[in-house]
């Protein structure tokens, strides 16, 4: 995907997304257990950080499609956020 977008981009992709992290896992577990009792969010919540990449994968995964030429950074709590450059 980040290789399509590459190819549509004029300048760059910015990215943002969850990273995976157990303390994240089970502390979204209970977070939605008290404020919620929507079964969709208790379920779906849990299940997006379980899916969702650990910094070191999300890293390989922008030196790929982008060589070195990104730039991470981290966003409490939890999150990621890369902007890759793009040369046309």
């Amino acid at each position: 995907m980040l290789a399509n977008w590459s190819h549509l981009a004029r300048r760059a992709v910015i990215v943002s997304d969850l990273v995976r992290h157990p303390l994240a896992y089970y502390g979204v577990q209970v977070l939605t257990r008290l404020c919620t009792a929507n079964i969709m969010t208790r379920t779906d919540a849990p299940l997006s950080v379980k899916r969702a990449f650990t910094r070191t994968e999300w890293r390989e995964l922008f030196r790929r499609v982008a060589d070195d030429h990104f730039r991470l950074i981290s966003v409490f709590p939890f999150r990621i956020t890369a902007r890759l450059e793009f040369s046309h």
